[in-house]
């Protein structure tokens, strides 16, 4: 499977302009709340972008591809990461979108 929508495109023509605006302002929250919805821990993520932002959205975008059996590298997230972090946050999120698990875009407290 690839990806079934553009990385550059979804961010140019959004329609969730919060989400986006968070993607881009609060990477750490977006992340971590993406993440959830794969079965993985907010806080960890949360830090994990906090720590290192575009390395920390690359390896959240590996496993977010795992998880939906996406094709593509770890090198290749990486880039795309370090180039537009926003747009990536924004293209997992179209595809949480199309699976139907909507995604709060709110910090979650514990």
């Amino acid at each position: 499977m690839n990806w079934s929508n553009s990385l550059i495109i979804p961010c140019l023509k959004c329609n969730k302009p919060d989400i986006a605006t968070n993607a881009c302002c609060c990477p750490c929250i977006s992340t971590g709340n993406i993440m959830t919805f794969i079965k993985e821990d907010y806080w960890s993520w949360y830090m994990c972008v906090l720590c290192c932002c575009c390395i920390g959205i690359a390896c959240a975008r590996k496993k977010y591809r795992h998880f939906y059996n996406i094709e593509g590298n770890i090198y290749r997230d990486i880039i795309l990461s370090s180039c537009c972090y926003s747009c990536v946050i924004y293209q997992m999120y179209q595809l949480q979108q199309q699976e139907d698990q909507p995604i709060i875009s709110t910090m979650r407290m514990y």
